[in-house]
Protein backbone atom coordinates (compact mmCIF):
# COMPACT_ATOMS: atom_id res chain seq x y z
CA UNK A 1 0.00 0.00 0.00
CA UNK A 2 1.33 3.39 -0.75
CA UNK A 3 0.93 6.77 1.77
CA UNK A 4 1.48 9.81 1.46
CA UNK A 5 3.29 13.03 3.80
CA UNK A 6 0.04 13.44 6.31
CA UNK A 7 -1.69 10.36 5.71
CA UNK A 8 -3.19 8.76 8.84
CA UNK A 9 -2.38 5.47 9.68
CA UNK A 10 -1.94 2.76 12.34
CA UNK A 11 0.74 0.29 13.33
CA UNK A 12 -0.19 -2.73 14.33
CA UNK A 13 2.40 -2.81 17.39
CA UNK A 14 3.00 0.94 18.56
CA UNK A 15 -0.50 2.36 17.46
CA UNK A 16 -2.20 4.91 15.20
CA UNK A 17 0.08 8.15 13.74
CA UNK A 18 0.69 10.23 11.08
CA UNK A 19 3.47 10.12 7.91
CA UNK A 20 5.04 13.18 8.75
CA UNK A 21 7.64 12.58 6.12
CA UNK A 22 8.77 9.79 3.08
CA UNK A 23 12.75 9.70 3.49
CA UNK A 24 15.85 8.46 1.69
CA UNK A 25 18.56 6.35 3.52
CA UNK A 26 22.19 4.69 2.82
CA UNK A 27 22.50 1.55 4.61
CA UNK A 28 24.60 -1.07 3.21
CA UNK A 29 25.38 0.41 -0.10
CA UNK A 30 21.23 -0.29 -0.92
CA UNK A 31 19.50 3.19 -0.81
CA UNK A 32 15.62 2.64 0.30
CA UNK A 33 13.14 4.79 0.79
CA UNK A 34 11.22 5.18 4.27
CA UNK A 35 7.98 6.57 6.14
CA UNK A 36 8.62 8.20 9.00
CA UNK A 37 5.61 7.86 11.50
CA UNK A 38 4.90 9.69 14.37
CA UNK A 39 3.08 7.97 17.17
CA UNK A 40 2.08 10.43 19.43
CA UNK A 41 0.95 8.19 22.55
CA UNK A 42 4.23 6.67 22.21
CA UNK A 43 6.16 9.71 22.13
CA UNK A 44 8.15 7.85 19.46
CA UNK A 45 9.30 8.08 15.58
CA UNK A 46 8.81 5.09 13.44
CA UNK A 47 10.88 4.81 10.55
CA UNK A 48 9.08 2.17 8.55
CA UNK A 49 10.59 0.69 4.76
CA UNK A 50 7.98 1.36 2.29
CA UNK A 51 8.20 -2.24 0.84
CA UNK A 52 7.87 -3.70 4.05
CA UNK A 53 4.38 -1.74 4.95
CA UNK A 54 2.27 -4.43 3.92
CA UNK A 55 4.36 -7.34 5.89
CA UNK A 56 4.29 -5.11 8.82
CA UNK A 57 0.58 -4.75 8.36
CA UNK A 58 0.37 -0.66 8.62
CA UNK A 59 -2.99 0.39 7.78
CA UNK A 60 -4.62 3.29 6.73
CA UNK A 61 -7.17 5.05 9.81
CA UNK A 62 -10.38 3.82 9.96
CA UNK A 63 -13.07 5.65 7.91
CA UNK A 64 -15.94 7.29 9.25
CA UNK A 65 -17.71 4.62 7.91
CA UNK A 66 -15.95 2.39 10.28
CA UNK A 67 -15.76 4.55 13.47
CA UNK A 68 -19.59 4.17 12.91
CA UNK A 69 -19.38 0.04 13.13
CA UNK A 70 -17.06 0.63 15.88
CA UNK A 71 -19.57 2.30 18.42
CA UNK A 72 -22.65 -0.30 16.91
CA UNK A 73 -20.16 -2.89 18.49
CA UNK A 74 -19.25 -0.94 21.65
CA UNK A 75 -22.90 -0.69 22.18
CA UNK A 76 -23.79 -4.38 20.65
CA UNK A 77 -24.74 -7.10 23.15
CA UNK A 78 -21.28 -8.67 24.43
CA UNK A 79 -20.28 -12.10 23.45
CA UNK A 80 -20.17 -14.66 26.01
CA UNK A 81 -16.09 -15.88 26.69
CA UNK A 82 -14.90 -18.90 27.80
CA UNK A 83 -14.84 -19.23 31.50
CA UNK A 84 -11.34 -21.12 31.31
CA UNK A 85 -8.63 -18.13 31.72
CA UNK A 86 -6.35 -19.30 29.05
CA UNK A 87 -8.97 -19.91 26.57
CA UNK A 88 -10.57 -17.08 26.82
CA UNK A 89 -6.89 -14.93 26.50
CA UNK A 90 -6.30 -16.87 23.76
CA UNK A 91 -9.12 -15.50 22.14
CA UNK A 92 -8.96 -12.02 23.28
CA UNK A 93 -5.28 -11.79 22.03
CA UNK A 94 -5.90 -13.23 18.78
CA UNK A 95 -8.19 -10.37 17.87
CA UNK A 96 -6.07 -7.89 19.80
CA UNK A 97 -3.02 -8.73 17.50
CA UNK A 98 -4.83 -7.87 13.99
CA UNK A 99 -5.07 -4.33 15.34
CA UNK A 100 -8.21 -3.57 13.07
CA UNK A 101 -10.91 -1.46 15.11
CA UNK A 102 -14.04 -3.94 14.88
CA UNK A 103 -12.03 -6.88 16.86
CA UNK A 104 -10.35 -4.55 19.31
CA UNK A 105 -13.77 -2.83 19.44
CA UNK A 106 -15.13 -6.19 20.46
CA UNK A 107 -12.55 -7.43 22.93
CA UNK A 108 -13.45 -3.67 25.17
CA UNK A 109 -16.89 -4.68 24.49
CA UNK A 110 -16.64 -7.96 26.09
CA UNK A 111 -14.09 -7.76 28.77
CA UNK A 112 -16.29 -4.01 29.91
CA UNK A 113 -19.30 -6.57 30.24
CA UNK A 114 -17.10 -9.61 32.25
CA UNK A 115 -15.64 -6.89 34.66
CA UNK A 116 -18.79 -5.87 35.67
CA UNK A 117 -20.54 -9.24 36.26
CA UNK A 118 -17.83 -11.55 36.79
CA UNK A 119 -14.20 -11.52 37.43
CA UNK A 120 -11.48 -10.19 35.45
CA UNK A 121 -7.89 -11.93 35.51
CA UNK A 122 -4.73 -9.55 35.88
CA UNK A 123 -3.55 -10.63 31.84
CA UNK A 124 -7.77 -9.69 31.49
CA UNK A 125 -7.38 -6.43 32.86
CA UNK A 126 -4.58 -5.55 30.88
CA UNK A 127 -6.11 -6.60 27.76
CA UNK A 128 -9.25 -4.59 28.33
CA UNK A 129 -6.67 -1.66 29.26
CA UNK A 130 -4.61 -2.23 25.93
CA UNK A 131 -7.45 -2.32 23.55
CA UNK A 132 -9.32 0.74 24.83
CA UNK A 133 -6.15 2.93 24.69
CA UNK A 134 -4.97 1.64 20.80
CA UNK A 135 -8.94 2.25 20.82
CA UNK A 136 -9.06 5.57 21.92
CA UNK A 137 -6.10 7.10 20.59
CA UNK A 138 -7.12 5.82 17.51
CA UNK A 139 -10.57 7.33 17.57
CA UNK A 140 -8.80 10.62 18.69
CA UNK A 141 -5.89 10.60 15.38
CA UNK A 142 -9.75 10.35 13.40
CA UNK A 143 -11.91 13.25 15.26
CA UNK A 144 -8.26 15.32 15.79
CA UNK A 145 -9.64 14.71 19.64
CA UNK A 146 -7.68 13.99 23.10
CA UNK A 147 -7.00 10.48 23.69
CA UNK A 148 -8.92 11.54 26.74
CA UNK A 149 -12.19 12.25 24.99
CA UNK A 150 -12.17 9.47 23.22
CA UNK A 151 -11.82 7.04 26.00
CA UNK A 152 -15.06 8.94 27.97
CA UNK A 153 -16.97 8.18 24.29
CA UNK A 154 -16.18 5.07 24.52
CA UNK A 155 -16.73 4.52 28.22
CA UNK A 156 -20.27 6.20 27.08
CA UNK A 157 -21.24 3.67 24.48
CA UNK A 158 -20.60 0.74 27.21
CA UNK A 159 -22.76 2.44 30.23
CA UNK A 160 -25.22 3.55 28.04
CA UNK A 161 -25.99 0.23 26.99
CA UNK A 162 -29.29 -1.61 28.44
CA UNK A 163 -27.32 -4.78 28.76
CA UNK A 164 -25.05 -3.06 31.70
CA UNK A 165 -28.05 -0.97 33.09
CA UNK A 166 -30.86 -4.04 33.46
CA UNK A 167 -27.89 -7.46 32.60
Amino acid sequence: MQFTVGDKVVHPHHGPGRITAIERKQFLDEAKRYYVIEIPTQDLTVYVPRRQVDNIGIRPAMSQTRLARVMATLRSRPATLPEDYKERQEIVWEKLKTSQPIPVAEVVRDLAWRERHAHLTKKDAEYLQRAQEFLAAEMALLSGSEISEASQTIDSMLVDDPVYIHG
